[in-house]
């Protein structure tokens, strides 16, 4: 095929793609419009940049709206002409309510809801053109899925090369100092233009027969000679850590959710995906229908993880999604173990049902949260008698540690998510300025590592505050400055005096001319610190040098120890140290 008959196909399929779907198209060049009119308008006031971001969401949710509307009449050719207007009526309809639902600042609740919903859209655009019937259904989504990638790779060859172009001007010919901004406006241009109506040119049309023997020869050698055996190894592994589990009885949830959730989603996946080779390849039938088992028990053992982790701290969205997800993914494994040719179409159409259901009614992800935040808070304020007439008052007896961390948890998810209004008894026009007159103590954080909110080890840290008076050191000899770190070991050697620090201990060596005149293991130090608040500060985990200092000596020296800070996961049974970073001061007796 010669480059120009190339081209021409090209652009005969492009404007097919236009023919088809031309509200989509036109709808996906309007946001990449207003995204460059977003970028560009610096001093835009609040409002009309509020107006027109919620107009780009809107624009953005009619696509897939407006594509499933479009492929719905292809599928059904018979349906009457006012029911067709009935049914574009209902869609422009829906986009307005949905629009005035939109609160003046977008946040965490609002994104969710709007981005779940736009999910089940794209679903309904892949199982509509097979509603009611279902032969070959895997193949239709498989052309869809390998549609994608070709268009992602062509839009990006295509996007760079204006990039380079762009940059080629900009540096050999005019000087015009191209901004990122310049390149930004390329991406949705390419994006909003070419890539949305390359992809969609592919889309198969309604009645195109999809024979599985056409299955792609090189997804076919990547799932069944790549990822089966990967996933494979891996149930391996999981079913020997699950017996390491059983044997220890140390249950670490977390790291049980997040292995076997994502191992699932991926494992649901493969299965839809090799569906149409277990007829040309024998053993696929078999490891569907082993798999689909084999699996169950490991999300059991998930749904358990999470029940500790629900028991403790209640539900937040994230676990919400986690355990719906889980029990889709459960009754999904368990249709295909009881059904022996299962209707693939099924997953699409019960997942997009799925994701509205999450983020609407009272069964919500929001619902349910505030419930289970609310209930958890409630009762720790009855634990103190700290309600009164319907409002929180502060406790006539101290709290204790844990509790004070729970409250300022509880508060602080719902700060987060701009929902303090949805808090039961706190007084109204409540902001987090009142947090101290309100319940009569300071925030108290727990310091835990971004983005593992369902890990299990607790991270902390304790440094030492700026000195408020000078430290005594005329009785000592020597002074080092040791920074542990948990990658490396420290060693100093000031003439015949050579002091070694080991963190993973943490222990301390000091030896006299290469002899040993003093050894210890730190680790003592590091519990009574970590038990240690500064309640005077505001940082509470800043620690005063009095709490920071320890002295110890033997036959051979004296030592003091001033703490300049500690770093570190707090777990069950012991504290790992990543950072041990102090001051030493000795004395040869």
């Amino acid at each position: 095929m010669t480059i120009s008959s190339s081209i021409k196909k090209l652009l005969t399929s492009l404007y097919n793609s236009i023919k088809r779907f031309p509200v989509a198209i036109a709808l996906s060049v309007i946001v990449a419009i207003m995204a460059i009119f977003q970028v560009h308008w610096e001093n835009i006031s609040e409002s009309p940049r509020t107006l027109l971001t919620h107009l780009q969401m809107i624009f953005a949710m009619a696509i897939p709206l407006s594509a499933c509307i479009g492929i719905l009449f292809e599928r059904f050719k018979n349906i009457k002409p006012y029911f067709r207007a009935l049914i574009c009526l209902a869609g422009a309809a829906f986009l307005i309510l949905y629009y005035f639902t939109l609160p003046e600042e977008i946040n965490t609740v609002s994104m969710t809801r709007y981005v779940a919903i736009n999910i089940a859209l794209y679903l309904c655009f892949i199982f509509i053109p097979y509603l009611p019937k279902i032969r070959n259904f895997e193949m239709y989504v498989i052309k869809l899925f390998i549609r994608f990638i070709i268009t992602v790779v062509y839009s990006g060859v295509i996007y760079a090369g204006i990039c380079v172009i762009i940059f080629t001007i900009d540096k050999l010919l005019f000087e015009f100092n191209a901004s990122g901004l310049v390149y930004l406006d390329a991406f949705f241009i390419v994006a909003g233009t070419f890539g949305v109506c390359f992809f969609l040119a592919g889309v198969p049309a309604a009645g195109e027969e999809l024979d599985k023997n056409n299955y792609p020869s090189i997804l076919k050698i990547l799932v069944l000679y790549i990822v089966i055996p990967m996933l494979s190894i891996y149930t391996l592994i999981l079913y020997i850590y699950f017996l390491k589990i059983l044997v220890t009885l140390q249950w670490p949830e977390g790291v049980v959710t997040n292995l076997v959730l994502w191992y699932s989603i991926i494992g649901t996946a493969v299965l839809f995906f090799v569906s149409p080779l277990k007829d040309s390849v024998k053993w696929v039938k078999y490891f569907i229908s082993w798999f689909s088992k084999l699996i169950l028990p490991l999300i059991v053992m998930m749904f358990v993880s999470m029940g500790i982790r629900i028991s403790a701290y209640g539900i937040t969205e994230n676990r919400y999604y986690v355990l719906i997800m889980g029990i889709w993914i459960a009754a999904i494994m368990i249709y295909y173990s009881l059904k022996k040719s299962p209707n693939n179409i099924i997953l699409p159409v019960s997942l997009a049902i799925i994701a509205v259901l999450s983020v609407v009614g009272p069964w919500s992800s929001f619902s349910v949260a505030e419930y289970s935040q609310n209930k958890r808070l409630e009762a720790i304020l009855t634990k103190y008698d700290m309600i009164e007439n319907n409002q929180i008052a502060r406790a006539k007896t101290e709290l204790s540690t844990t509790d004070k961390i729970e409250i300022t948890e509880i508060i602080s998810y719902f700060d987060n998510t701009d929902r303090l209004e949805k808090v039961k008894y706190l007084p109204e026009n409540y902001d987090n300025s009142n947090f101290e007159d309100t319940f009569g103590f300071e925030p108290v954080y727990q310091i835990s590592y971004p983005g593992t909110e369902e890990e299990e080890e607790v991270y902390f840290y304790r440094f030492l505050e700026p000195f408020s008076a000078p430290i005594d050191i005329k009785d000592f000899d020597y002074f080092f400055y040791i920074k542990g770190v948990s990658y490396n070991s420290n060693q100093q050697t000031d003439k015949d005096l050579t002091v070694s620090f080991d963190i993973t201990g943490p222990e301390l060596v000091i030896n006299s001319k290469g002899k040993e005149i003093y050894k210890k293991n730190m680790y003592d130090y590091v519990e009574s610190i970590y038990n240690k608040q500064n309640t005077a500060s505001s940082d509470p985990y800043s620690l005063t040098a009095a709490d920071m200092t320890f002295t110890d000596e033997n036959d051979n020296v004296s030592v003091k120890f001033l703490i300049d800070n500690i770093t570190g996961e707090s777990k069950p049974d012991k504290k790992i140290i990543h950072t041990f970073d102090f001051y030493l001061f000795v004395k040869i007796k």
